[in-house]
């Protein structure tokens, strides 16, 4: 998921199982409203698969 321009989110599928990886280093992954917004709609397109 991108935000700002940047990629705030990766995801890895691997059997079954989603990885999210948070990536915002120069705020240490603090959970700003880009960041919640971003994890939310991974967790609404994982919901969809």
């Amino acid at each position: 998921m991108r935000g700002q321009g940047l990629t705030l989110i990766t995801k890895k599928l691997s059997g079954g199982i989603a990885r999210l990886t948070l990536i915002s280093p120069s705020t240490l992954n603090a959970l700003s409203d880009a960041m919640i917004a971003a994890l939310q709609a991974e967790l609404d397109g994982l919901g969809r698969d």
